[in-house]
C-alpha cells in the first residue's frame, strides 16, 4: 500500500507541476552526482554522525566539523575535492534545468520521480512493506538534500562559508537516513 501511495505521489506531484525535470535521471552528472553523494551519507558512521550538531556546523563551529568529517571518513581536504566535484556537476545541472529557480517544496516534489530509478538498484533493500518504506524513505530524504546543497550555492562563494552549509545539510541527510534505518529495523522486527 505505502509502495502505491508513493508512486501515486511521484505521478501527481509531476502532472501537477507544469515545470519538469524530465530527462535529469539521465543525464551523467546528475547520476554521478547522486552516486557521490549516496555513497558519502551511506558510509557515515551512524554513531558519529548523531553526535553532529547542525545547527553549530551551519555556524562555523570547527569543532563540530571534524566530528562530520570523522564520521563521513574525509579529511577536510578530502571534503574539499568531493565538494568541488559536486558542485561543478550541480553548475551543469543548474545551467541546463535552472534548478535554483524552483521552489524548494516544488524542487523536491520533482527530484523524487527522477531519484527513484537510480537510488531504487543501489539501495540494497528486497521487497516487502518495511523494505518499501525504507527505500521512500531513503529517496525523500535524498530529495531534500539535493534542494540544500542547491541552496548552499551562495555560501559556496566563500569557500569556508560553503563546506559548513554542505557539511550540515549532508549531516542532516546522514542523520535522517539513519532514523529511516532505525525504523526499518524496528517494522522487521514486529
Amino acid at each position: 500500500m505505502k509502495k502505491i501511495l508513493f508512486l501515486l505521489f511521484s505521478i501527481i506531484a509531476t502532472i501537477a507541476n507544469a515545470q519538469s525535470l524530465s530527462g535529469l535521471r539521465n543525464e551523467k552528472a546528475f547520476k554521478d552526482y547522486v552516486v557521490s553523494e549516496y555513497n558519502l551519507v551511506k558510509n557515515a558512521e551512524e554513531a558519529g554522525i548523531s553526535l553532529v550538531n547542525s545547527n553549530l556546523l551551519r555556524s562555523g563551529d570547527q569543532t563540530e566539523l571534524r566530528k562530520f568529517l570523522s564520521a563521513v571518513g574525509m579529511t577536510e581536504s578530502s571534503y574539499r575535492n568531493h565538494l568541488t566535484v559536486q558542485r561543478n556537476r550541480l553548475s551543469s545541472l543548474e545551467s541546463k534545468y535552472k534548478l535554483s529557480t524552483i521552489s524548494s517544496t516544488k524542487l523536491q516534489d520533482l527530484l523524487v520521480p527522477e531519484l527513484y530509478p537510480i537510488l531504487q538498484p543501489i539501495i540494497a533493500v528486497t521487497n516487502g512493506d518495511c523494505e518499501d518504506e525504507l527505500r521512500n524513505t531513503l529517496i525523500i530524504n535524498f530529495a531534500a538534500a539535493v534542494v540544500g546543497h542547491v541552496g548552499c550555492a551562495s555560501a559556496d562563494i566563500t569557500v569556508v562559508a560553503g563546506i559548513l552549509c554542505h557539511a550540515a545539510v549532508a549531516s542532516i541527510h546522514a542523520a535522517a537516513d539513519s532514523n529511516a534505518r532505525i525504523a526499518y529495523r524496528r517494522c522487521i522486527k514486529n
